[in-house]
Parts: C-alpha cells; sequence; structure tokens
C-alpha cells in the first residue's frame, strides 16, 4: 500500500461516511471507544474498508466482525506502509 491509503468507517444502512483514518489501528480505536461509550449495538450497522493500490476501498469487516475485530486487538489484516 501506498503511503496516501487510508481506511474508513461507515454505515451500512445510510452510506454514511464516519471517519477516515490513517491506519487500520486508528480506526479500530474509534471503534473500541464507541463500544465503551455506547455499547456494541452502536456498531452493528458500520463497517471497516481500506483503500488497495488501485484506490478501490475494500471491506475489511463488518457488523459483529468488526466489533470482534476491535476488541481483541487482532493484528491489523493490513497496514499502511
Amino acid at each position: 500500500m501506498t503511503t496516501d491509503d487510508h481506511y474508513e468507517l461507515f454505515d451500512t444502512d445510510g452510506f454514511n461516511l464516519v471517519g477516515t483514518y490513517p491506519t487500520q489501528e486508528a480506526a479500530l480505536d474509534i471503534v473500541r471507544s464507541c463500544v465503551a461509550r455506547y455499547g456494541e449495538s452502536s456498531m452493528l450497522t458500520v463497517a471497516l474498508g481500506g483503500g488497495d493500490e488501485a484506490g478501490q476501498l475494500l471491506m475489511i469487516a463488518h457488523g459483529d466482525e468488526l466489533i470482534r475485530l476491535a476488541l481483541t486487538q487482532a493484528t491489523p489484516i493490513r497496514s499502511a506502509s
């Protein structure tokens, strides 16, 4: 991945962008914060995507899978260089 790659959290119900982050870990920090403050149900319709070399946004995790990824502090599936 190139240095201008990014990660996005977006709400799949309304297709609204929640935020853009320089690393997957930064995005997962937001997920952890929201779960701690508002509960897991607040993140059930949120998805995490990351840009690939061609500029396409690829789905990394959604809903329960995203929450599990954030709470286990798993090693990032992909990371920006």
